[in-house]
Protein backbone atom coordinates (compact mmCIF):
# COMPACT_ATOMS: atom_id res chain seq x y z
CA UNK A 1 0.00 0.00 0.00
CA UNK A 2 1.36 3.71 -1.02
CA UNK A 3 0.44 6.55 0.57
CA UNK A 4 0.35 9.76 -1.74
CA UNK A 5 -0.85 13.50 -1.19
CA UNK A 6 -2.66 15.15 -4.15
CA UNK A 7 -1.98 18.63 -3.65
CA UNK A 8 -5.14 20.97 -5.20
CA UNK A 9 -3.91 24.50 -6.76
CA UNK A 10 -6.53 26.48 -5.14
CA UNK A 11 -6.25 29.40 -7.86
CA UNK A 12 -7.67 26.89 -10.18
CA UNK A 13 -8.69 24.55 -8.27
CA UNK A 14 -6.67 21.80 -10.40
CA UNK A 15 -5.94 18.39 -8.68
CA UNK A 16 -2.11 17.61 -9.38
CA UNK A 17 -1.42 13.76 -10.39
CA UNK A 18 2.31 14.17 -11.15
CA UNK A 19 3.54 13.84 -7.05
CA UNK A 20 1.91 10.65 -6.92
CA UNK A 21 2.81 9.03 -10.63
CA UNK A 22 7.01 10.01 -9.96
CA UNK A 23 6.56 8.55 -6.32
CA UNK A 24 5.41 5.22 -7.67
CA UNK A 25 7.87 5.61 -10.61
CA UNK A 26 10.49 5.76 -7.50
CA UNK A 27 9.13 3.08 -5.85
CA UNK A 28 9.01 0.85 -9.26
CA UNK A 29 12.91 1.65 -9.81
CA UNK A 30 13.51 0.26 -6.31
CA UNK A 31 11.66 -3.43 -7.53
CA UNK A 32 8.37 -2.17 -4.82
CA UNK A 33 5.04 -2.57 -6.89
CA UNK A 34 2.54 -0.85 -4.61
CA UNK A 35 -0.50 -3.06 -4.50
CA UNK A 36 -3.07 -0.57 -3.32
CA UNK A 37 -2.63 3.65 -3.80
CA UNK A 38 -4.13 5.30 -0.92
CA UNK A 39 -4.58 9.53 -2.49
CA UNK A 40 -4.68 11.75 0.09
CA UNK A 41 -6.56 15.57 -1.36
CA UNK A 42 -8.41 18.65 0.56
CA UNK A 43 -10.86 18.46 -1.57
CA UNK A 44 -13.06 16.17 -3.19
CA UNK A 45 -11.04 13.47 -5.16
CA UNK A 46 -12.40 13.67 -8.91
CA UNK A 47 -12.44 10.34 -10.43
CA UNK A 48 -11.75 11.57 -14.05
CA UNK A 49 -7.96 11.85 -12.35
CA UNK A 50 -7.66 8.38 -11.84
CA UNK A 51 -5.79 6.30 -14.73
CA UNK A 52 -5.20 2.34 -14.17
CA UNK A 53 -2.06 1.21 -15.53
Amino acid sequence: MHVSLVPVIDIVGEQKTKPTQLSVQSLRELGLTPNLLACRCAAVYYLASVHLF
